[in-house]
């Protein structure tokens, strides 16, 4: 199985058979499966998405890609979180629809690496972890909105 996928300006060519780099022969940290990474785009938000895509790219060997994007999408995660926004409901139906479109590109983008990587012996990550961290701070930012607001 072979394909060209674009994802945020980053054009690749994914080959099933073909090892992506060297890291990916040896079993190293475990990484974020595509449906982990689509649902927590659509339930939650799609930076948070393309947080841990990130991390998974981290975590494959391309340190300075995956630390870019992962930064990238913390920083604007931070500002949407910060920022007012009003709800409208065409507001929410775009943004819902924008959530669809970034976790179908992650499903198609991270299942052909997830695959070799679990084929190569390396573990996936635990679903729920991220879910905890996104809960503690969610609690501490509605801490520091009810005490000094």
């Amino acid at each position: 199985m072979s394909g060209k996928y674009n994802f945020l300006g980053y054009s690749c060519w994914i080959s099933d058979d073909l090892q992506e780099s060297e890291a990916e022969l040896s079993p190293s940290k475990p990484c974020y499966g595509p449906r982990v990474l689509a649902g927590y785009c659509l339930f939650i938000n799609l930076f948070v998405g393309t947080l841990l895509y990130g991390i998974n790219v981290f975590r494959r060997g391309h340190r300075w890609r995956g630390i870019t994007l992962a930064a990238l999408s913390s920083l604007i995660l931070v500002a949407t979180l910060l920022a007012p926004t009003i709800e409208e409901s065409s507001a929410l139906r775009f943004r819902f629809l924008l959530n669809g479109l970034v976790a179908i590109s992650l499903y198609k983008s991270e299942k052909p690496h997830f695959q070799r990587s679990i084929r190569n012996g390396q573990k996936s990550a635990r679903w729920w972890l991220p879910l905890i961290w996104i809960g503690a701070a969610l609690g501490a930012l509605f801490l520091v909105e009810t005490l000094f607001v």
